[in-house]
Formats: structure tokens, C-alpha cells, sequence
């Protein structure tokens, strides 16, 4: 997931590091990053959003700390969360449906679906990595 999609050299990359104490710091740079890379009023909101869905799952199912990468290509922003848990049991169909209204959880994946312009994930024993796109205007 290292590879920058496009091809093009990242601009601005950030590294943040994903913890509980520092989601709300984390939510802060990120809008401040989307902002800086030129998103919209409603696309930082949605990044913002984005970024705070995956590092919360990372805090509640992975283990508690992970790494967020955010750059921009010129084309998009991506926004890359990835953790060292045990990894998802089915990738490819995670977060394609949404969550009964009942259900106390499973809808992060799918709003993170719902808001990006791309969603890749990489999943296995040793840890998760989901990389989101949202295109620039």
C-alpha cells in the first residue's frame, strides 16, 4: 500500500501517529492537511470523517495504535490508516453493506465507502491497511 496511486511523487505528506489520546489532535490535522491540499468546505469534513472512522476502528479492533499517512498526488487526497491487528475475515466485502438500524456497530467501513472516491484494503494476520481517496476539485 506504500505505492502512491498515480505514480505522482506525494506533496505534503504528514505521518501521524493513531492512539486514543491523540484522536482529536488527529482530527485537527487532518482537516488542517485537507484544507492546505485544496479539498472543499465539505470534502475536508468528509476526510475529516473518513480519517476519524479508521483510526477509531484501529483504536477499538486493532490493538489500540497505528500510523496515518495523508498526501496528496495533485489529482486527490489520500488518507492511509494502517494497524498491526488481526486483520479483517473479508476484505473485499467489508463495509459494502449497511448495518442493520439495530446493530451497535459495523457501519464505519461503509459510510468511509460511502464518502471516498476509492477505498483499497489490504488485510491479513499481521495487520490492516486502508487506503482512501477523495478527488480534488
Amino acid at each position: 500500500m506504500a505505492a502512491v496511486a498515480g505514480g505522482d511523487r506525494p506533496r505534503n505528506e504528514q505521518n501521524l501517529p493513531v492512539n486514543l489520546a491523540l484522536l482529536a489532535q488527529l482530527r485537527d490535522r487532518v482537516a488542517a492537511a485537507a484544507r492546505g491540499y485544496g479539498l472543499t468546505v465539505q470534502r475536508v469534513n468528509d476526510l475529516v470523517l473518513i480519517a476519524n472512522e479508521l483510526s477509531s476502528n484501529v483504536v477499538r479492533h486493532a490493538g489500540g495504535s497505528g500510523n496515518l499517512r495523508l498526501w496528496s498526488d495533485g489529482r486527490a487526497v489520500y488518507c492511509e490508516v494502517s494497524d498491526t491487528g488481526n486483520g479483517l475475515s473479508d476484505p473485499d466485502r467489508a463495509g459494502l453493506r449497511q448495518s442493520r438500524p439495530e446493530a451497535t456497530g459495523g457501519r464505519g467501513l461503509w459510510i468511509i465507502r460511502q464518502l471516498s472516491d476509492e477505498v483499497h484494503i489490504q488485510t491479513g494476520p499481521h495487520g490492516t491497511c486502508v487506503r482512501v481517496g477523495v478527488r480534488l476539485p
